[in-house]
C-alpha cells in the first residue's frame, strides 16, 4: 500500500525526457526516464558507459552491439523485457519504501532474454592468461582489465543477457527510474573501483568483430 499509492504521473510533468510507464508486480507504475552516466569520451571504456554505442543495428557485427534492437528505446518497448525488468525495479523500489530517509537507489539487473540479442560486451576473466590482458582505465577511480588486441582473437560470442543499469528515485509521490546503461552480456555492476577484481569480468574490446549466430 506504501508504495501502490503513490500519485501517478502526469503527461505534462515537466522531467527530462520521459519514455512511458512500468507497471510493477505491486501496482503501482514507475516513470522510465533515459539519460546517460557520465564519462569521459577520451577514455578507451568510453563505449562501455555511452549507451548509444550499443545499438549500431543489426549490419553492426561487433562486440558490445544489440543486433536485435535499434535503440535502447526499442530495448524498452519490449514486452519480454519489461516483464523482467519490472521485477528487479519492483524490488528495489521496494527496499527505498523501507527506507523513507533515503531519496535514491543505484542498481540494475541482467535479463536473460531467452535467445541471442547481441554480441558480448564481457568475458570471464578466468578464461584468460595475464599476459592476454591489459588495464583500461573508465574513470578517474574505475579500472578494468580488457582483451589485448591480437591477430587471432576469437571472435565475440553472441549472447541472451541484457544488463540494465538505473537508478531508482521518488519525489513528491513519484517513482522514476533512470535507465543510465543498457548493454549485450554480463553485468559489471556499478561502474567504480576495480571492476575485474570485483566481478570476475574483463572488458571485450568493441572493435573485435561478432561471431555468427544461428
Amino acid at each position: 500500500e506504501r508504495i501502490a499509492n503513490h500519485r501517478p504521473f502526469h503527461p505534462g510533468d515537466p522531467v527530462m525526457h520521459p519514455l512511458r510507464f512500468l507497471a510493477l508486480p505491486c501496482g503501482a507504475y514507475a516513470q522510465l526516464v533515459v539519460t546517460a552516466e557520465r564519462f569521459d569520451l577520451r577514455s578507451a571504456g568510453a563505449l562501455l558507459l555511452n549507451p548509444n554505442s550499443h545499438f549500431l543495428g543489426e549490419e553492426v557485427e561487433l562486440a558490445g552491439n544489440f543486433f536485435r534492437w535499434r535503440t535502447i528505446l526499442k530495448l524498452l518497448s519490449d514486452e519480454t523485457v519489461r516483464r523482467q525488468l519490472a521485477v528487479a525495479i519492483g524490488n528495489d523500489v521496494e527496499l527505498l519504501a523501507d527506507n523513507p530517509k533515503k531519496r535514491a537507489i543505484s542498481s540494475g539487473c541482467t535479463i536473460d532474454y531467452g535467445s541471442p540479442v547481441g554480441w558480448n560486451t564481457t568475458a570471464v576473466a578466468s578464461d584468460y592468461r595475464d599476459e592476454e590482458l591489459m588495464p583500461v582505465k573508465l574513470r578517474d577511480n574505475t579500472i578494468i582489465m580488457a582483451l589485448k588486441p591480437r591477430r587471432r582473437t576469437p571472435p565475440a560470442p553472441p549472447t541472451s543477457l541484457i544488463s540494465v543499469r538505473y537508478t531508482v528515485t521518488t519525489k513528491d509521490g513519484h517513482w522514476r527510474i533512470l535507465i543510465t546503461n543498457a548493454y549485450p552480456g554480463q553485468s559489471l555492476g556499478m561502474i567504480r573501483g576495480d571492476l575485474t577484481a570485483r566481478e570476475g569480468l574483463v572488458l571485450i574490446p568493441p572493435n573485435l568483430p561478432g561471431a555468427q549466430w544461428p
